[in-house]
Protein backbone atom coordinates (compact mmCIF):
# COMPACT_ATOMS: atom_id res chain seq x y z
CA UNK A 1 0.00 0.00 0.00
CA UNK A 2 1.43 2.99 -0.72
CA UNK A 3 2.17 5.82 1.75
CA UNK A 4 1.23 9.62 0.91
CA UNK A 5 2.76 11.90 3.26
CA UNK A 6 0.71 15.20 4.45
CA UNK A 7 2.32 17.99 6.23
CA UNK A 8 0.15 20.56 8.87
CA UNK A 9 1.35 23.97 8.45
CA UNK A 10 0.43 27.01 10.09
CA UNK A 11 0.52 29.82 12.86
CA UNK A 12 0.50 29.49 16.25
CA UNK A 13 -3.68 29.10 17.76
CA UNK A 14 -5.12 28.38 14.79
CA UNK A 15 -6.16 24.56 16.25
CA UNK A 16 -4.05 23.19 13.80
CA UNK A 17 -2.77 20.35 16.28
CA UNK A 18 -6.73 20.10 17.50
CA UNK A 19 -7.21 19.03 13.38
CA UNK A 20 -4.61 16.50 13.44
CA UNK A 21 -5.70 15.33 16.31
CA UNK A 22 -9.28 14.84 14.46
CA UNK A 23 -7.91 13.36 11.49
CA UNK A 24 -5.88 10.75 13.06
CA UNK A 25 -8.08 10.64 16.09
CA UNK A 26 -5.79 7.68 18.39
CA UNK A 27 -3.99 6.64 15.46
CA UNK A 28 -0.75 9.07 16.07
CA UNK A 29 2.48 9.35 18.39
CA UNK A 30 4.36 11.68 19.76
CA UNK A 31 8.50 11.84 19.13
CA UNK A 32 11.49 14.14 18.69
CA UNK A 33 12.50 14.72 15.40
CA UNK A 34 16.63 13.45 14.95
CA UNK A 35 18.94 15.51 16.06
CA UNK A 36 16.28 18.29 17.93
CA UNK A 37 14.53 18.01 21.02
CA UNK A 38 11.26 19.61 19.10
CA UNK A 39 8.24 17.41 19.46
CA UNK A 40 6.72 15.78 16.74
CA UNK A 41 3.30 14.05 16.15
CA UNK A 42 3.22 11.92 13.42
CA UNK A 43 -0.50 9.79 12.59
CA UNK A 44 -1.87 7.54 9.76
CA UNK A 45 -5.15 7.87 8.53
CA UNK A 46 -6.57 5.20 5.45
CA UNK A 47 -9.10 6.60 2.35
CA UNK A 48 -9.32 3.97 0.12
CA UNK A 49 -6.06 2.46 -1.63
CA UNK A 50 -3.75 5.09 0.21
CA UNK A 51 -2.13 4.99 3.55
CA UNK A 52 -1.92 8.74 4.55
CA UNK A 53 0.78 9.66 6.94
CA UNK A 54 0.10 13.15 8.29
CA UNK A 55 2.52 14.74 10.31
CA UNK A 56 1.65 18.01 12.19
CA UNK A 57 4.50 20.47 11.95
CA UNK A 58 5.63 23.15 14.38
CA UNK A 59 3.55 26.15 14.89
CA UNK A 60 4.92 28.89 12.79
CA UNK A 61 4.25 32.61 10.87
CA UNK A 62 7.09 32.19 8.16
CA UNK A 63 9.58 30.06 6.13
CA UNK A 64 11.90 31.93 7.58
CA UNK A 65 13.11 29.73 10.80
CA UNK A 66 13.93 31.99 13.39
CA UNK A 67 13.83 28.97 16.07
CA UNK A 68 14.57 25.43 16.46
CA UNK A 69 10.95 24.46 15.63
CA UNK A 70 10.69 26.94 12.68
CA UNK A 71 13.99 25.87 11.11
CA UNK A 72 11.95 22.34 11.60
CA UNK A 73 9.74 23.58 9.32
CA UNK A 74 12.05 24.68 6.57
CA UNK A 75 13.43 21.75 6.78
CA UNK A 76 10.76 19.51 6.42
CA UNK A 77 9.19 21.34 3.15
CA UNK A 78 12.82 22.28 1.58
CA UNK A 79 14.54 19.50 1.59
CA UNK A 80 13.29 16.21 -0.61
CA UNK A 81 15.95 14.23 1.62
CA UNK A 82 14.03 14.21 4.71
CA UNK A 83 11.95 11.56 5.28
CA UNK A 84 9.20 13.55 6.11
CA UNK A 85 9.31 15.06 3.29
CA UNK A 86 5.27 15.82 2.19
CA UNK A 87 3.58 14.59 -1.12
CA UNK A 88 1.29 17.69 -0.04
CA UNK A 89 1.01 20.38 2.25
CA UNK A 90 -2.33 21.97 4.76
CA UNK A 91 -2.04 24.70 4.85
CA UNK A 92 -3.75 25.69 8.25
CA UNK A 93 -5.72 29.46 9.08
CA UNK A 94 -8.15 31.14 10.85
CA UNK A 95 -10.65 33.73 10.33
CA UNK A 96 -9.41 36.12 12.24
CA UNK A 97 -5.82 35.67 11.19
CA UNK A 98 -6.34 35.02 7.42
CA UNK A 99 -3.81 37.28 5.79
CA UNK A 100 -0.94 35.72 8.03
CA UNK A 101 -1.93 32.76 6.45
CA UNK A 102 -2.52 33.72 3.41
CA UNK A 103 1.36 34.24 3.64
CA UNK A 104 2.20 31.55 4.93
CA UNK A 105 0.33 29.39 1.89
CA UNK A 106 1.88 31.82 -0.78
CA UNK A 107 5.59 30.96 0.40
CA UNK A 108 4.89 27.64 0.72
CA UNK A 109 3.35 27.43 -3.01
CA UNK A 110 6.13 29.38 -4.38
CA UNK A 111 8.74 27.08 -3.08
CA UNK A 112 7.05 24.47 -5.69
CA UNK A 113 5.33 22.48 -2.90
CA UNK A 114 1.83 21.35 -3.58
CA UNK A 115 -0.72 22.96 -1.47
CA UNK A 116 -4.44 23.33 0.01
CA UNK A 117 -5.22 26.28 2.25
CA UNK A 118 -7.60 25.20 4.93
CA UNK A 119 -9.34 27.54 6.89
CA UNK A 120 -10.18 25.74 10.35
CA UNK A 121 -12.60 27.51 13.44
CA UNK A 122 -15.18 28.66 10.71
CA UNK A 123 -17.49 28.92 13.88
CA UNK A 124 -15.88 31.91 14.88
CA UNK A 125 -16.45 33.81 11.48
CA UNK A 126 -19.48 35.02 13.25
CA UNK A 127 -18.01 35.59 17.04
CA UNK A 128 -15.75 37.73 15.26
CA UNK A 129 -18.16 39.27 13.05
CA UNK A 130 -15.99 38.64 9.85
CA UNK A 131 -17.29 38.00 6.32
CA UNK A 132 -15.13 36.05 3.62
CA UNK A 133 -16.04 35.97 -0.09
CA UNK A 134 -14.52 32.62 -0.80
CA UNK A 135 -15.18 32.78 -4.61
CA UNK A 136 -12.61 35.86 -4.52
CA UNK A 137 -10.53 34.33 -2.58
CA UNK A 138 -10.13 30.66 -4.39
CA UNK A 139 -9.59 33.14 -7.71
CA UNK A 140 -6.55 34.63 -5.59
CA UNK A 141 -5.23 31.56 -4.22
CA UNK A 142 -5.75 29.26 -7.49
CA UNK A 143 -6.93 26.50 -5.15
CA UNK A 144 -10.18 24.95 -3.48
CA UNK A 145 -10.27 26.42 0.09
CA UNK A 146 -11.82 24.30 3.18
CA UNK A 147 -13.76 24.96 5.64
CA UNK A 148 -13.36 23.01 8.60
CA UNK A 149 -14.00 23.00 12.14
CA UNK A 150 -11.51 20.89 14.33
CA UNK A 151 -13.91 21.02 17.79
CA UNK A 152 -17.32 19.46 15.85
CA UNK A 153 -15.40 17.77 12.49
CA UNK A 154 -17.20 19.72 10.18
CA UNK A 155 -15.54 19.33 6.54
CA UNK A 156 -12.95 16.70 7.79
CA UNK A 157 -14.58 14.18 5.40
CA UNK A 158 -14.42 16.64 2.44
CA UNK A 159 -10.90 17.56 3.45
CA UNK A 160 -9.48 14.06 3.77
CA UNK A 161 -11.39 12.92 0.08
CA UNK A 162 -9.15 15.55 -1.62
CA UNK A 163 -5.56 14.44 -0.31
CA UNK A 164 -5.49 12.47 -3.36
CA UNK A 165 -6.18 15.23 -5.92
CA UNK A 166 -2.87 17.54 -7.63
CA UNK A 167 -3.53 21.23 -6.97
CA UNK A 168 -3.02 23.28 -9.80
CA UNK A 169 0.62 24.33 -11.03
CA UNK A 170 1.21 27.36 -8.77
CA UNK A 171 5.12 29.07 -9.57
CA UNK A 172 4.44 32.84 -9.01
CA UNK A 173 6.57 34.61 -6.73
CA UNK A 174 6.48 37.81 -4.83
CA UNK A 175 8.15 41.01 -7.06
CA UNK A 176 11.77 40.77 -6.37
CA UNK A 177 13.91 43.90 -6.03
CA UNK A 178 15.45 44.26 -9.10
CA UNK A 179 19.21 44.70 -7.11
CA UNK A 180 18.68 41.75 -5.72
CA UNK A 181 18.50 39.99 -9.31
CA UNK A 182 22.05 39.75 -10.21
CA UNK A 183 22.59 37.89 -6.78
CA UNK A 184 19.81 35.29 -7.81
CA UNK A 185 21.50 34.81 -11.22
CA UNK A 186 24.91 33.50 -9.51
CA UNK A 187 22.84 31.75 -6.73
CA UNK A 188 20.78 29.91 -9.40
CA UNK A 189 24.07 28.57 -10.90
CA UNK A 190 25.31 27.37 -7.80
CA UNK A 191 21.97 25.79 -6.88
CA UNK A 192 19.77 24.84 -9.73
CA UNK A 193 16.30 24.49 -7.70
CA UNK A 194 12.86 23.85 -9.02
CA UNK A 195 11.58 27.60 -8.28
CA UNK A 196 13.23 30.95 -8.11
CA UNK A 197 11.85 31.43 -4.56
CA UNK A 198 13.53 28.68 -3.36
CA UNK A 199 16.68 30.21 -4.76
CA UNK A 200 15.75 33.66 -2.52
CA UNK A 201 14.72 31.93 0.73
CA UNK A 202 18.59 30.38 0.48
CA UNK A 203 19.93 33.56 -0.38
CA UNK A 204 17.48 35.30 3.24
CA UNK A 205 18.80 32.84 5.51
CA UNK A 206 21.80 33.55 7.42
CA UNK A 207 22.74 29.54 7.12
CA UNK A 208 20.43 26.72 5.70
CA UNK A 209 20.50 23.78 8.18
CA UNK A 210 20.70 20.88 5.43
CA UNK A 211 23.42 22.35 3.08
CA UNK A 212 27.21 21.67 3.30
CA UNK A 213 29.78 24.35 5.23
CA UNK A 214 31.28 25.19 1.20
CA UNK A 215 27.33 26.14 0.38
CA UNK A 216 26.27 27.96 3.16
CA UNK A 217 30.17 29.79 2.78
CA UNK A 218 29.25 30.17 -0.99
CA UNK A 219 25.77 32.01 -0.49
CA UNK A 220 27.17 34.35 2.30
CA UNK A 221 30.05 35.24 -0.04
CA UNK A 222 27.36 35.94 -3.03
CA UNK A 223 25.81 38.41 0.22
CA UNK A 224 28.86 40.17 0.70
CA UNK A 225 29.82 40.64 -2.42
CA UNK A 226 26.22 42.35 -3.80
CA UNK A 227 26.22 43.66 -0.11
CA UNK A 228 23.00 41.92 0.85
CA UNK A 229 22.40 40.99 4.30
CA UNK A 230 19.85 38.00 5.34
CA UNK A 231 17.64 39.68 7.69
CA UNK A 232 17.62 42.79 5.24
CA UNK A 233 16.35 40.25 2.37
CA UNK A 234 13.52 39.25 4.60
CA UNK A 235 12.38 42.35 5.89
CA UNK A 236 11.88 43.37 1.79
CA UNK A 237 9.87 40.20 1.55
CA UNK A 238 7.39 40.59 4.16
CA UNK A 239 6.70 44.28 3.13
CA UNK A 240 6.22 43.34 -0.54
CA UNK A 241 4.56 39.97 0.43
CA UNK A 242 2.51 41.86 3.47
CA UNK A 243 1.72 45.05 0.74
CA UNK A 244 0.56 42.66 -2.25
CA UNK A 245 -2.00 40.62 0.16
CA UNK A 246 -3.55 44.19 1.50
CA UNK A 247 -4.14 45.20 -1.45
CA UNK A 248 -5.56 41.70 -3.20
CA UNK A 249 -8.11 41.01 -0.49
CA UNK A 250 -9.32 44.45 -0.69
CA UNK A 251 -13.32 43.65 -0.93
CA UNK A 252 -12.56 39.96 0.05
CA UNK A 253 -12.39 40.01 3.61
CA UNK A 254 -15.45 42.43 5.58
CA UNK A 255 -15.63 43.32 9.11
CA UNK A 256 -19.51 43.41 10.12
CA UNK A 257 -20.49 46.26 12.15
CA UNK A 258 -20.70 44.70 15.33
CA UNK A 259 -22.40 47.46 18.11
CA UNK A 260 -22.17 45.58 20.80
CA UNK A 261 -19.20 43.82 22.14
CA UNK A 262 -18.52 39.89 22.51
CA UNK A 263 -18.67 38.48 25.63
CA UNK A 264 -14.85 37.84 25.43
CA UNK A 265 -14.05 41.67 24.35
CA UNK A 266 -15.88 42.17 27.45
CA UNK A 267 -14.03 39.76 29.68
CA UNK A 268 -10.82 41.32 28.01
CA UNK A 269 -11.27 45.13 28.36
CA UNK A 270 -11.64 44.00 32.27
CA UNK A 271 -9.39 41.05 32.53
CA UNK A 272 -6.12 43.44 30.85
CA UNK A 273 -6.95 46.27 32.33
CA UNK A 274 -3.26 48.16 33.12
CA UNK A 275 -4.84 48.29 36.72
CA UNK A 276 -7.51 46.31 37.54
CA UNK A 277 -6.00 43.19 35.61
CA UNK A 278 -2.97 43.19 38.10
CA UNK A 279 -6.01 43.58 41.07
CA UNK A 280 -7.72 40.74 39.72
CA UNK A 281 -4.29 38.62 39.14
CA UNK A 282 -3.48 38.95 42.94
CA UNK A 283 -7.07 38.56 44.11
CA UNK A 284 -7.75 35.06 42.23
CA UNK A 285 -4.57 33.75 43.70
CA UNK A 286 -5.36 35.15 46.94
CA UNK A 287 -8.81 33.22 46.73
CA UNK A 288 -7.05 30.28 45.51
CA UNK A 289 -4.47 30.00 48.20
CA UNK A 290 -7.43 30.74 51.13
CA UNK A 291 -9.49 28.10 49.21
CA UNK A 292 -6.67 25.23 49.88
CA UNK A 293 -6.79 25.76 53.82
CA UNK A 294 -10.48 27.03 54.06
CA UNK A 295 -12.20 24.79 51.45
CA UNK A 296 -9.83 21.62 52.39
CA UNK A 297 -9.95 21.52 56.31
CA UNK A 298 -14.02 19.79 56.31
CA UNK A 299 -11.81 16.74 54.10
CA UNK A 300 -8.65 16.53 56.00
CA UNK A 301 -10.90 16.13 59.53
CA UNK A 302 -12.61 13.04 57.61
CA UNK A 303 -9.44 11.65 56.30
CA UNK A 304 -7.80 12.16 59.68
CA UNK A 305 -10.60 10.43 61.41
CA UNK A 306 -11.17 7.90 59.05
CA UNK A 307 -7.41 6.73 59.59
CA UNK A 308 -7.70 7.32 63.25
CA UNK A 309 -10.39 4.88 62.97
CA UNK A 310 -8.79 2.49 61.12
CA UNK A 311 -5.92 3.03 63.62
CA UNK A 312 -8.06 2.31 66.80
CA UNK A 313 -9.62 -0.87 65.08
CA UNK A 314 -6.09 -2.38 64.18
CA UNK A 315 -5.47 -1.21 67.79
CA UNK A 316 -8.35 -3.50 69.78
CA UNK A 317 -8.23 -6.02 67.48
CA UNK A 318 -4.43 -7.17 66.75
CA UNK A 319 -2.17 -8.62 69.45
CA UNK A 320 0.77 -6.37 70.66
CA UNK A 321 3.93 -6.58 69.11
CA UNK A 322 6.40 -5.11 66.86
CA UNK A 323 4.63 -6.20 63.61
CA UNK A 324 1.32 -4.91 65.06
CA UNK A 325 3.32 -1.70 65.73
CA UNK A 326 5.03 -1.43 62.19
CA UNK A 327 1.46 -2.01 60.31
CA UNK A 328 -0.44 0.71 62.99
CA UNK A 329 2.13 3.57 63.82
CA UNK A 330 4.03 2.97 60.76
CA UNK A 331 1.90 2.05 57.38
CA UNK A 332 -1.41 3.35 58.73
CA UNK A 333 -0.25 6.47 60.61
CA UNK A 334 2.19 7.07 57.74
CA UNK A 335 -0.17 6.48 55.00
CA UNK A 336 -3.05 8.69 56.40
CA UNK A 337 -0.13 11.88 57.17
CA UNK A 338 0.30 12.11 53.75
CA UNK A 339 -2.96 11.39 52.17
CA UNK A 340 -4.43 13.91 54.59
CA UNK A 341 -3.10 16.84 52.40
CA UNK A 342 -4.59 15.14 49.20
CA UNK A 343 -7.42 17.44 49.41
CA UNK A 344 -5.08 20.59 49.55
CA UNK A 345 -3.56 19.54 46.26
CA UNK A 346 -6.59 18.32 44.18
CA UNK A 347 -8.42 21.86 45.45
CA UNK A 348 -4.94 23.56 43.87
CA UNK A 349 -4.79 21.55 40.86
CA UNK A 350 -8.53 22.42 40.05
CA UNK A 351 -8.18 26.34 40.20
CA UNK A 352 -4.88 25.60 37.65
CA UNK A 353 -6.78 23.78 35.15
CA UNK A 354 -10.08 26.50 35.39
CA UNK A 355 -7.50 29.11 34.83
CA UNK A 356 -6.17 27.29 31.96
CA UNK A 357 -9.06 25.79 30.35
CA UNK A 358 -11.10 29.31 30.68
CA UNK A 359 -8.53 31.44 29.07
CA UNK A 360 -7.23 33.28 32.09
CA UNK A 361 -3.86 32.09 32.20
CA UNK A 362 -3.24 33.22 28.66
CA UNK A 363 -4.54 36.47 29.56
CA UNK A 364 -1.85 36.45 32.48
CA UNK A 365 0.93 35.75 30.23
CA UNK A 366 -0.25 38.80 28.00
CA UNK A 367 -0.52 40.99 31.29
CA UNK A 368 3.36 39.97 32.57
CA UNK A 369 5.06 39.91 29.50
CA UNK A 370 6.17 43.52 29.78
CA UNK A 371 7.53 43.23 33.80
CA UNK A 372 9.20 40.29 32.02
CA UNK A 373 11.83 41.59 29.69
CA UNK A 374 13.71 44.21 32.41
CA UNK A 375 14.92 40.82 33.69
CA UNK A 376 16.68 39.45 30.65
CA UNK A 377 13.81 37.06 29.63
CA UNK A 378 11.66 36.96 26.50
CA UNK A 379 7.82 37.26 26.66
CA UNK A 380 7.98 33.22 25.77
CA UNK A 381 9.73 33.02 29.15
CA UNK A 382 6.35 33.78 30.60
CA UNK A 383 5.15 30.35 30.30
CA UNK A 384 7.85 28.32 31.67
CA UNK A 385 7.51 30.43 34.70
CA UNK A 386 4.11 29.66 35.26
CA UNK A 387 3.87 25.86 34.33
CA UNK A 388 6.58 25.88 36.86
CA UNK A 389 3.74 26.34 39.28
CA UNK A 390 2.91 22.63 38.71
CA UNK A 391 5.84 21.09 37.11
CA UNK A 392 9.46 22.07 36.51
CA UNK A 393 10.14 19.71 34.47
CA UNK A 394 7.80 20.16 31.39
CA UNK A 395 7.94 23.83 31.88
CA UNK A 396 12.32 23.56 31.50
CA UNK A 397 11.20 21.36 28.22
CA UNK A 398 8.50 24.34 27.21
CA UNK A 399 11.24 26.90 26.68
CA UNK A 400 12.51 25.49 23.69
CA UNK A 401 10.66 27.93 21.79
CA UNK A 402 12.57 30.58 22.78
CA UNK A 403 14.51 31.50 19.88
CA UNK A 404 17.19 33.89 21.33
CA UNK A 405 19.87 30.86 23.36
CA UNK A 406 20.96 33.18 25.86
CA UNK A 407 16.91 33.62 27.13
CA UNK A 408 16.06 30.62 26.57
CA UNK A 409 19.23 29.21 29.01
CA UNK A 410 18.52 31.93 31.25
CA UNK A 411 14.85 31.01 31.45
CA UNK A 412 15.26 27.28 31.88
CA UNK A 413 17.92 28.16 34.91
CA UNK A 414 15.35 30.54 36.76
CA UNK A 415 12.28 28.33 36.01
CA UNK A 416 13.53 25.71 39.13
CA UNK A 417 13.22 28.81 41.60
CA UNK A 418 9.14 28.59 41.33
CA UNK A 419 7.04 26.90 43.84
CA UNK A 420 6.33 23.56 42.00
CA UNK A 421 3.73 21.04 43.34
CA UNK A 422 6.15 18.93 44.42
CA UNK A 423 7.41 21.73 46.85
CA UNK A 424 3.43 21.99 47.87
CA UNK A 425 2.73 19.06 50.20
CA UNK A 426 6.42 20.25 52.26
CA UNK A 427 5.09 24.14 52.59
CA UNK A 428 1.99 23.27 53.89
CA UNK A 429 3.54 20.90 56.37
CA UNK A 430 5.60 23.00 57.83
CA UNK A 431 2.82 25.81 57.59
CA UNK A 432 0.55 23.75 59.60
CA UNK A 433 3.04 22.80 61.80
CA UNK A 434 4.60 26.31 62.23
CA UNK A 435 1.91 28.85 61.40
CA UNK A 436 -0.96 28.99 64.29
CA UNK A 437 -4.27 28.76 62.70
CA UNK A 438 -6.36 32.72 63.12
CA UNK A 439 -6.92 35.30 60.52
CA UNK A 440 -6.45 38.70 60.02
CA UNK A 441 -9.36 40.61 58.18
CA UNK A 442 -11.49 37.50 56.96
CA UNK A 443 -7.83 36.16 55.19
CA UNK A 444 -6.42 32.82 57.35
CA UNK A 445 -3.04 33.04 58.27
CA UNK A 446 -1.94 30.01 57.58
CA UNK A 447 -3.13 31.38 53.38
CA UNK A 448 -1.47 34.38 53.55
CA UNK A 449 1.66 32.69 54.70
CA UNK A 450 1.55 30.03 51.88
CA UNK A 451 0.63 33.32 49.25
CA UNK A 452 4.27 35.11 50.34
CA UNK A 453 5.77 31.66 49.57
CA UNK A 454 4.71 31.84 46.01
CA UNK A 455 5.56 35.38 45.91
CA UNK A 456 9.10 34.28 47.18
CA UNK A 457 9.33 31.85 44.69
CA UNK A 458 8.34 34.61 41.42
CA UNK A 459 10.91 37.19 42.79
CA UNK A 460 13.62 34.51 43.63
CA UNK A 461 13.33 33.69 40.07
CA UNK A 462 13.29 37.01 39.10
CA UNK A 463 15.92 38.57 40.84
CA UNK A 464 18.41 35.60 40.36
CA UNK A 465 18.89 36.71 36.19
Amino acid sequence: MKKFIVALIGNPNVGKTSLFNRLTKLNHKVGNYPGVTVEKRTGTIKHGDLLYQIVDLPGTYSIYPTSLDEEVVFDTLSNSENELFPDLVLVISEPGTLKRGIGLYQQVREMGMPALFVINMVDESDLKGIEIDLDKLKSLLKTDIFLTNSRTGQGIKELVSNFGQKPPAYFGSFPMPDDVLPAMEEAKKLFPLSTAYKTWQYLAQDKVAHLAENQNKALHSIREKHGLEAQQLQKLEAMARGQQITSDLAGTIRKKENKSLGKTNKIDRLLLHPVLGYVIFFVVLMLIFQAIFAWSAPFMDAIDGLFASIAGYLHGTLPEGPLSSLLIDGVVTGIGGIVIFLPQIVILFVFLSLMEESGYMSRVVFLMDRWLRPFGLNGKSVIPLMSGAACAIPAVMSARNIENPKERLLTILVTPFMTCSARLPIYIVIIALVIPEGNIAGFSYQGLVLFVMYILGLLSALLST
